[in-house]
């Protein structure tokens, strides 16, 4: 059985008198271990795991102590694998795993062993949480959230429900986002079932009454709030987690008192929005929206860096200014007209970049990075590219074209699945965004290129980007 082994960061550490030959080991450090240490790992793990178990290991350290020059060049891998296997035999027995034992196959028990459908879960709910799937859930793998949650069993739905009322726990906002980001891409055929499985978790029949009393008058609450179906049953969710902190009070009311101050809410901040983009107060208004928006704490996972498959976006920069801006979707002083323009502009870039009306949140952490949304705010479904944007995007990637000397003669689509479409990590700095392109032979053609990346400033960022490519 093959092993396939992923690792987030290595780092190697050589203490040696000569700076001359410390630049001669990184360089070889960088051509051999990237690859070797892959397979040493997989030969260790070669034979102890079954094809449906996943091993997380969190952090592991080893000192190859002193070693001569010589050694170092010929054998150092050779030393490698001894210690890693010492290592992580140590790390399994501190957990009470007999994973190195000869004398069996027992999985790690402390040392995250999962099979493919807690895997799966995992990956299901940090996309719930954070927007974007894992580092370790390969693009090769990956299922649409719609899809994790229709092949859920009913104990993997348990498990999925009893997360999400942890993260309730913690933190009110964080919930929210959960349950919202779930029901966009719940199917409708399961919104009522995950409804009475999260209600069999509270074994509380009062609440278990209340709740299909709603149900029952459903078409008519539907009626009265001009909501759809599913955000009736997003609500209904949402008082089922509420109602477990606030036993005392009546559901039916708190449901009906719910929606009525959510959607005036929205209403009032819809009106507020229309009514900015025509005051001669607009700019100040604008960017006090910005400052809000781009204020807020960053997150854990963009300080960790976040891995992209859309690189290449950021040789779009100095066409993207006019182009929002004819789209409507800018102001006179280039700055977002509103939350949803972000929201437009960021699925104009997905669109741009492969072609695809129908976008995928997951994969779309740096077109919100670019549009200045955080990574883990939801961005909501069915937002609709026109028939003439879609003209207009397939024109700003002619004009790229046009304009690169080297691409003379290249396809749309070529520029696309060759520059645009490229693997990087995007890492927030203390007050800058750094993207780490990964090369290819044919980035020689970059040379060419009339307008530099190397930094980029986007005039509704407060961030510079600069790029390493």
């Amino acid at each position: 059985m093959t092993i396939d082994v992923t690792i987030r960061k290595q780092k190697i550490k050589v203490v040696t008198t000569s700076e001359q030959y410390a630049l001669q080991i990184r360089k070889h450090l960088n051509d051999r271990l990237q690859y070797d240490l892959i397979t040493v790992l997989e030969t260790i793990f070669s034979g102890k795991l079954s094809s449906d178990e996943y091993i997380t290991i969190d952090k592991l350290k080893i000192d190859l102590g002193t070693i001569t020059p010589d050694v170092f060049e010929q054998h150092f891998v050779e030393l490698i694998a001894p210690k890693l296997k010492t290592a992580l035999q140590k790390l399994a027995e501190q957990n009470g795993s007999s994973l190195f034992n000869e004398e069996t196959n027992a999985a790690i028990a402390g040392l995250h062993s999962n099979s493919k459908q807690a895997q799966e879960i995992k990956a299901l709910l940090y996309f719930l949480e954070h927007g974007i799937y894992p580092w370790w859930y390969k693009k090769e793998e990956q299922e649409t959230p719609t899809t994790l949650l229709a092949n859920l069993s009913k104990e993997a739905t348990d498990t999925l429900l009893l997360s999400i009322l942890s993260i309730q726990k913690s933190s009110s906002d964080a919930g929210r986002k959960v349950i919202e980001r779930l029901f966009i891409h719940l199917s409708e055929t399961r919104n009522e079932s995950i409804i009475h499985q999260l209600l069999s978790l509270y074994h509380s029949s009062a609440l278990t009454n209340n709740v299909e009393a709603l149900i029952d008058n459903k078409q008519d609450l539907i009626q009265l709030f001009s909501i759809t179906v599913k955000e009736f049953y997003k609500n209904v969710f949402q008082l089922i987690i509420d109602e477990n902190t606030e036993k005392d009070r009546n559901a039916i009311n708190s449901f009906i008192d719910q929606l009525s101050k959510r959607y005036k809410i929205f209403t009032e901040e819809s009106r507020r929005e229309v009514d900015l983009s025509n005051s001669t107060n607009t700019l100040k208004d604008t960017l006090d929206l910005n400052k809000k928006k781009q204020a807020s704490t960053s997150s854990k996972t963009e300080q960790e860096g976040i891995y992209i498959s859309n690189a290449g976006l950021v040789l779009l920069h100095p066409f993207l200014p006019p182009f929002f801006k004819a789209s409507g979707l800018l102001n006179t002083q280039d700055q977002f007209i509103s939350v949803a323009a972000r929201q437009k502009a960021a699925v104009l870039l997905y669109y741009l970049q492969c072609n695809d009306e129908q976008y995928k949140e997951w994969e779309m952490a740096f077109n919100k990075i670019i549009c200045g949304i955080p990574v883990e705010d939801i961005l909501p479904a069915g937002i609709a590219i026109a028939k003439n944007e879609q003209e207009e995007c397939r024109a700003l990637l002619q004009s790229m074209v046009d304009y690169w000397d080297a691409l003379k003669g290249a396809s749309i689509e070529a520029v696309q699945n060759t520059f645009i479409l490229r693997e990087g990590k995007i890492t927030l700095k203390e007050d800058h965004w750094l993207l780490q392109v990964e090369r290819t032979g044919v980035d020689i053609l970059l040379e060419r290129l009339p307008w530099s990346y190397s930094t980029t400033k986007l005039p509704w960022l407060n961030q510079l980007i600069y790029t390493e490519w």
